[in-house]
C-alpha cells in the first residue's frame, strides 16, 4: 500500500506544483536572456536558473497564478526557492549563503532588465524573502500546504475508500500544528499567518467526522475496556501497552484475590473444625479419670501421640495444630470471612 499510496500523493496540488517547476525543460534557455543581468554579484549564476525556472513557471501557468480563489501559488514558489537554493549551495553555513542569494533574485524583480518587464507575466510573483523571517517558517509551509492540499485528499478519500485510513491518520497528525497557530494568533496577532483565516475551517475536529472510517479509527484509537479484557495482551505481550488503561490487569488481580480468599476460608474452616475435637481429646486424657482407660486402649501405639515429648506430649502437639492458624508467618494460612 505504501508505494501504492505514494500516487495518490503525488495528485495533490501542493506535490503537482513542485514537481512542475523542478524539472529541467527543455525550453528553459527561452528565458535565460530574460535573466541576464549585471547588476548582482552575489551567487549569479545560481539566481539565474533559479529564475529560469520561476518565469517558465509563470508564463506557462498565468491563468492559475491569477486564479486566487483557491489558493496562491506564489506562496508555495518562494517555499520552492528557499528548496531550490538549499539543493545548489549545499547546507554548510546555509543561512547565510541563502539570504544572499535571495537578495538577489529580489533585485532581479525589483529591478528588471527591459526584456523582462516587457512581459505580461513577471510579476505576478515576486521573490519575498520575508516568510522566513519567522523562526517557525516551516510549519507556517506545512500549514500552508494542507490548506492547498486538502479539498483534493477529501476527494481522494470519498472515490477511493483504500486511502481513508493514511489521510486520516496524517491530518489528525495536524492537531498539534493548528495548536501551535491557534497560540500565536492569540498571543501575538502581528505574527499570526495571513492566511490563518482560511486553514480554520480544515481543522481535523472540524473533517476528520466526515470520512468514511472515521468510526474506525477512533475505535482504534480507544478500544472499549470490556474488550481489552476479553482479548488480553496480544503478540505474547503481557502487559498493556502505552494507550490501554490496564483494565484488564486489574481484574486479573481481583479473580486471583477471590480464588485465594475462598481457598483460605475453606482451609480455616477445616483446621478451625480439627481443632477443637483435638483439645478436647487432650483434655480428657490428661485432667480426667478416663485417662488410664484411653492409654490401655491405645497401647503401644501411644508413641504416636507422643512419650518422645514427655507426658506433655499429646497436648504440645494438639497446640501445634492451633499454632498452625495463629503462630508464625512459616505456617500461615489466611482466613477471611466470607
Amino acid at each position: 500500500m505504501e508505494g501504492e499510496f505514494t500516487e495518490y500523493l503525488s495528485v495533490l496540488p501542493s506535490n503537482i506544483f513542485y514537481d512542475d517547476i523542478n524539472k529541467n525543460h527543455s525550453n528553459l534557455s527561452d528565458y535565460s536572456k530574460l535573466c541576464d543581468t549585471n547588476s548582482v554579484n552575489n551567487y549569479k549564476k545560481e539566481a539565474k536558473e533559479i529564475c529560469e525556472k520561476i518565469l517558465r513557471y509563470l508564463d506557462k501557468h498565468a491563468t492559475l497564478i491569477d486564479n486566487k480563489t483557491e489558493y496562491d501559488v506564489c506562496i508555495l514558489l518562494n517555499y520552492w526557492i528557499h528548496d531550490a537554493l538549499t539543493n545548489l549551495l549545499g547546507s554548510e553555513n546555509i543561512s547565510n549563503k541563502i539570504n544572499l542569494a535571495f537578495a538577489s533574485l529580489q533585485w532581479m524583480w525589483n529591478y528588471p532588465i527591459n526584456a523582462l518587464k516587457g512581459t505580461s507575466y513577471y510579476d505576478k510573483c515576486k521573490p519575498n524573502y520575508d516568510i522566513f523571517k519567522y523562526e517557525d517558517w516551516e510549519k507556517r509551509r506545512e500549514l500552508y500546504e494542507y490548506y492547498v492540499d486538502y479539498k483534493t485528499i477529501f476527494s481522494t478519500v470519498e472515490n477511493f475508500d483504500k486511502t481513508c485510513n493514511e489521510f486520516y491518520k496524517r491530518i489528525d497528525k495536524k492537531k498539534m500544528l493548528y495548536d501551535h497557530f491557534d497560540e500565536i494568533c492569540e498571543s501575538k496577532p502581528d505574527e499570526c499567518p495571513d492566511f490563518y483565516e482560511k486553514c480554520k475551517e480544515y481543522k481535523p475536529e472540524l473533517v476528520l467526522h466526515n470520512f468514511s472510517c472515521h468510526e474506525e479509527m477512533e475505535a482504534a484509537k480507544n478500544p472499549r475496556p470490556n474488550e481489552q479484557a476479553l482479548n488480553g495482551p496480544e503478540d505474547g505481550d503481557s502487559a498493556p501497552g502505552p494507550d490501554l488503561s490496564g483494565h484488564g490487569a486489574v481484574s486479573s488481580e481481583m479473580e486471583m484475590t477471590q480464588e485465594n480468599s475462598d481457598i483460605g476460608t475453606k482451609v480455616g474452616k477445616s483446621v478451625l473444625g480439627i481443632a477443637p475435637i483435638a483439645l478436647t481429646a487432650s483434655a480428657l486424657y490428661k485432667f480426667t479419670p478416663l485417662g488410664p482407660w484411653i492409654r490401655k486402649l491405645i497401647g503401644s501405639n501411644y508413641n504416636i501421640t507422643g512419650n518422645m515429648d514427655g507426658e506433655d506430649g499429646f497436648l504440645d502437639h494438639t497446640q501445634e495444630s492451633g499454632n498452625m492458624i495463629f503462630d508464625g508467618g512459616d505456617n500461615y494460612i489466611s482466613y477471611q470471612p466470607i
